[in-house]
C-alpha cells in the first residue's frame, strides 16, 4: 500500500497542507479548501450553525426534524439569527409548524427574518 494510492487503487494526489494559528496560539493543519472555515470571521457563524443543526435532529417530531436539518443546510446565517432561532426552537413542535406553513398569526416576539426565510424554504420543496 502505497501513500499516493487510496483504497480503491486509484492515484491520489498527495494533500498540501497550511498552518494556522488558532486565537488560543495553537497551530492546525488544514487543506487550502478548508481554510475558509476556519477564519476568524466565520467561526462564529460556523459554531451557530453546528448548534443549528444539534438542535434541530434532536426535535421530536421526525418531520419537523427533517426540515429543520434541510433548512439550516441550505440557508445563508446572519449574526442577527441567532436570536431569532432561539426564540423559534423553544416553541412547541405542532405551533413551530403551523409558523412555518403560515397557518397562524405570527406573534411579536417570533416575527424575524430567519422566520420568513424558512416559510420561503418550505414554499420551494423539497431539492431535487
Amino acid at each position: 500500500f502505497f501513500p499516493s494510492m487510496s483504497r480503491c487503487g486509484f492515484a491520489m494526489k498527495p494533500a498540501v497542507f497550511r498552518a494556522m494559528t488558532l486565537r488560543g496560539g495553537s497551530t492546525v493543519r488544514v487543506l487550502p479548501v478548508f481554510r475558509r472555515y476556519f477564519s476568524q470571521e466565520n467561526s462564529q457563524l460556523v459554531i451557530l450553525r453546528k448548534k443549528m443543526l444539534y438542535q434541530a435532529r434532536n426535535r421530536s417530531e421526525p418531520l419537523l426534524a427533517d426540515f429543520l436539518v434541510s433548512f439550516v443546510e441550505s440557508c445563508d446565517l446572519a449574526e442577527e439569527d441567532k436570536a431569532a432561532w432561539a426564540n423559534l426552537i423553544q416553541c412547541d413542535e405542532e405551533f413551530l409548524m403551523n409558523l412555518v406553513s403560515k397557518k397562524v398569526e405570527i406573534p411579536d416576539n417570533l416575527h424575524s427574518q430567519l422566520l420568513t426565510k424558512m416559510q420561503e424554504h418550505l414554499a420551494g420543496g423539497p431539492k431535487r
